[in-house]
């Protein structure tokens, strides 16, 4: 599995206390079952993620808003150019209703952006443009290149927990399998990637 993007919805975006996560993997990857942890040693099943999701990197920075607050803000001027070869996903274009909508929501290192258009620049590489910036709750600000990045969509993962468990960490082991579903990693093999639930 690539290093997947893992993050907290905010209120606005779910029902629930949840963590979500977009992965993807190799040319043959068709997913992995997710399993988690509090001590990683005992490890439950909490799920199976099937397909890749829609992740990347920023190749190039994306600046704040000049007139950036804490609520929504339209930036017509920034490009946010984002990287999906890892993934091999693919964004469209949409209207400009689609972005004041969220239609096109995407998760940009802890800010929530949505886009009207999608240029394809190279292979799964994309500059995206009249973007709306500090969504559901989050605030607009600058984001590195190397940034990660990924689509909102119905491909993510959701874990739910309980309040007792904010401040713990959680060990969190994806057990890849190929495109026809066989093929699944030892999960001795896979190493866990770590999360503090905010």
């Amino acid at each position: 599995v690539n290093d997947p993007v893992i993050f907290e919805p905010t209120a606005q975006l779910a029902e629930a206390l949840e963590v979500w996560i977009a992965a993807s993997g190799g040319e043959n990857w068709g997913g992995c079952d997710v399993y988690i942890s509090t001590d990683d040693q005992t490890y439950q099943r909490a799920g199976r993620i099937n397909g890749s999701s829609r992740q990347g990197l920023l190749p190039a920075q994306l600046p704040t808003v000049v007139e950036s607050t804490i609520t929504q803000t339209i930036d017509d001027t920034n490009t946010l150019a984002v990287d999906l070869s890892m993934s091999r996903g693919q964004l469209l274009s949409g209207t400009q209703q689609d972005a004041l909508n969220l239609s096109t929501l995407c998760y940009v290192d802890g800010e929530y952006v949505a886009f009207q258009t999608a240029t394809l620049t190279d292979q799964n590489k994309y500059d995206l443009t009249y973007l709306v910036r500090g969504a559901m709750g989050t605030s607009p600000s600058t984001h590195e290149t190397g940034s990660q990045f990924a689509r909102i969509d119905d491909s993510l993962f959701s874990y739910t927990f309980t309040p007792d468990r904010i401040g713990q960490t959680i060990y969190i082991k994806m057990v890849s399998f190929n495109i026809y579903g066989s093929g699944e990693e030892n999960i001795a093999d896979v190493s866990p990637y770590t999360y503090v639930i905010k």
